[in-house]
């Protein structure tokens, strides 16, 4: 049984998207990714769930230094670099998927073995892939999800169906109408290939609205994630409203300033503040 002073008050949420060396945006290298997960290991941070994150922000106890690690999109160097160091350090974390891009496929290399890794591009090279039909090819496929699922490590959750902005398209009605259909299609196709649709979704390109959340928590959804990083993850606050830290692509003691401010409610308060004061400056 967790004491008070032992039991988090904040959980931060990590919110990782490509682990490549060939750089580009939205990338943490993977020499910087094992040294922050080699360092959280160290400092003797929690790596929860998705379950487990749910449970602490529905108010149940858990150990004071937890954190929620995440990835964006489904991109296959999640599984050739990301996943290996994950699976060797035996750290928990979940997994966005756009579905439309997945894929069937035979499972390739990855650093946990001796053959040739497949060829994993900067973030444009990926968008332009798949721009052109062949999201294959920087994707991950579902036998290789499925084999990350029976780790018991990863586990994977809707990151909608496509990634269209269906505000800068269609009228009000319509909009709401595409994303009602987004949220169906990306159910129904991870029940039919994992066997299973979480309460957890991730809004594409971080756009949300009222009636975004609404159509999602009518679809079973409870669980939202922003691309927001200037809040708090607080025991049985907002669930549809969780904030998310973008992992730098620095050393680890940049992470472990950045989660300082990210658990630490007082303090945290002062460096948004700060941050905000700079970017109107700017």
């Amino acid at each position: 049984m967790l004491s008070i002073k032992d039991t988090a008050t904040c959980v931060p949420v990590l919110r990782y998207r490509h682990v490549t060396p060939n750089g580009g945006d939205f990338n943490c290298a993977p020499q910087h990714f094992k040294e922050q997960m080699s360092y959280l290991l160290g400092r003797g941070f929690h790596m929860l769930s998705a379950k487990q994150f749910a449970a602490f922000m529905q108010g149940e106890p858990t150990p004071r230094k937890s954190l929620f690690i995440t990835f964006e999109g489904g991109y296959l160097d999640n599984y050739v670099f990301a996943y290996p160091i994950l699976l060797k350090l035996g750290i928990k974390a979940s997994i966005f998927l756009s579905t439309s891009s997945i894929r069937a496929g035979e499972q390739r290399a990855n650093t946990d073995g001796s053959e040739i890794l497949p060829f994993c591009p900067p973030h444009d090279e990926c968008k332009a892939r798949i721009n052109q039909g062949h999201p294959e090819s920087v994707m991950m496929n579902w036998n290789e999800i499925r084999l990350m699922q029976k780790s018991g490590l990863i586990d994977f959750h809707s990151f909608a169906h496509t990634q269209t902005r269906w505000d800068h398209q269609l009228n009000e009605e319509g909009k709401n109408l595409a994303m009602q259909k987004e949220l169906e299609q990306s159910k129904a196709v991870l029940l039919a290939e994992l066997g299973e649709v979480s309460e957890h979704l991730s809004w594409p390109h971080g756009y949300f609205d009222d009636d975004y959340i609404a159509l999602a928590q009518e679809a079973g959804f409870h669980y939202l994630y922003t691309t927001e990083a200037l809040g708090f993850n607080l025991p049985q606050d907002n669930a549809a409203h969780i904030y998310r830290i973008d992992a730098p692509n620095k050393s680890a003691a940049s992470l472990g300033l950045r989660l300082l401010f990210a658990r630490k409610p007082f303090l945290g308060k002062r460096y948004h503040a700060f941050k905000q004061y700079f970017a109107k400056k700017a």
